[in-house]
């Protein structure tokens, strides 16, 4: 389980703020609360059309590819 997984399962308070890509903050922080999503939710299907269209190579190509690899291997 990936750390940010546990750190949510912890505790879900987060604080969101527009960044750069490299993650160097352009605005103010806001203080919110996480969590996390059913893999078979319809929220969880819309975050990842949304996040491709944002991010077409990475998680429009890499990260479901990844997925599925992912999910070949622990079938064998």
């Amino acid at each position: 389980m990936a750390w940010k997984v546990r750190r949510l399962r912890h505790d879900p308070r987060v604080t969101l703020a527009p960044s750069t890509t490299r993650g160097v903050p352009t605005g103010p922080a806001t203080p919110a609360h996480a969590r996390l999503l059913d893999p078979d939710s319809p929220e969880n299907a819309r975050a990842a059309r949304l996040l491709a269209r944002k991010y077409p190579l990475t998680h429009g190509v890499l990260v479901p590819l990844l997925h599925r690899a992912k999910r070949v291997r622990t079938l064998h």
